[in-house]
């Protein structure tokens, strides 16, 4: 009876233990449960904190790369001002040179131009007086008409030269007493072009005018028209040999405040040595065609007259496009 009993009591220690070792493994469940949850929720926050700092690593990057973006288009931008400013300065020191020059040279050829003057008026009265007194030596007479067509001959040339000169005083816009007045712009272009039918018709070469009609705008209408004529002349001596074509182009940019001229050719380009010393006074590429003083007039009359900007792009046997912006006020 009493082990019956000791039985009965060790099945039912038995039974309560079970029943606590799976109350202890419910709750250790649980705690895994719980714990697990809360690591996940740490992976997702950690997660997300990872995605910000990638995007926020992508966003510096980007910041770091428009920042050296604009470095390099600053520094450019300094670069093309310094290469300006140089380039300014050696043509105002040129400039004031070519002056000086042509002062200098103005009173010898002044006496030159006199002297020759005097001689061939001397070599006329002399022919005359032979020809009254009726002096037949035909051989003095040959060699006075020789000398006199040297004088004609020599006269031409301080002609030549005086003309040259004055071309090189006219390079200083210091002293243009030019006003701005309100004018059409399509007529000035249109008027320049007029002056040079002739010579354009000869080389067969087409000229084209992209500006309104009607558009009226204040500035130099003199000064412009000295522009034109520069431009249109250094395209006849140096872009073609024979036929092309010419575009001129004006726009009026209001919300920029200023005005832009460009002035195309299909010719034949230059040469990177010759784009670099366009605005050099005295600098041709065909020696004999002219002074070298056109662009140079055109590159001091944009910056200093009109406070305007020059930029020349041009390639070989392709042509080449003066832009000329200037403001509107």
């Amino acid at each position: 009876m009493k082990k019956l009993e000791d039985d009965n009591q060790k099945e039912v220690r038995m039974k309560l233990m079970g029943m606590g070792k799976n109350s202890i493994r419910k709750n250790y469940y649980r705690e895994l449960l719980d714990r697990q949850g809360l690591l996940e929720e740490q992976n997702k926050q950690l997660e997300d904190e990872i995605k910000q700092r990638v995007e926020y690593e992508n966003k510096l990057k980007e910041l770091n790369d428009e920042l050296e973006e604009r470095v390099k288009e600053r520094t450019l931008e300094l670069e093309n001002i310094q290469d300006r400013l140089r380039r300014t300065e050696r043509i105002a020191s040129l400039g004031a040179l070519v002056i000086g020059i042509s002062h200098e040279l103005n009173t010898p050829l002044g006496n030159g131009m006199m002297t020759t003057s005097f001689l061939s008026k001397q070599i006329d009265q002399l022919i005359r007086r032979y020809e009254v007194s009726g002096n037949s030596d035909e051989e003095i007479i040959e060699q006075l008409n020789k000398i006199k067509l040297l004088s004609s001959t020599l006269m031409d040339n301080f002609k030549r030269s005086s003309d040259i000169v004055n071309n090189f005083k006219a390079v200083s816009t210091e002293h243009m007493t030019n006003d701005r007045e309100n004018f059409n712009m399509y007529q000035c272009i249109s008027s320049v072009i007029f002056d040079y039918i002739t010579d354009l018709n000869a080389q067969n070469i087409m000229v084209q005018i992209d500006c309104d009609k009607e558009i009226v705008i204040n500035s130099y209408p003199n000064l412009l028209k000295q522009i034109l004529m520069n431009l249109v002349s250094n395209a006849l001596k140096y872009a073609f040999l024979d036929n092309g074509e010419i575009l001129i182009k004006f726009d009026k940019r209001l919300a920029e405040e200023k005005y832009v001229l460009m002035f195309s050719d299909n010719g034949r380009g230059m040469s990177h040595e010759a784009k670099s010393r366009i605005f050099d006074p005295f600098f041709t590429s065909d020696l004999g065609k002219g002074s070298g003083l056109g662009m140079y007039i055109v590159h001091n009359l944009v910056s200093n007259q009109f406070e305007g900007s020059i930029e020349v792009v041009t390639e070989r046997e392709k042509g080449t496009m003066v832009k000329i912006e200037f403001p509107t006020s």
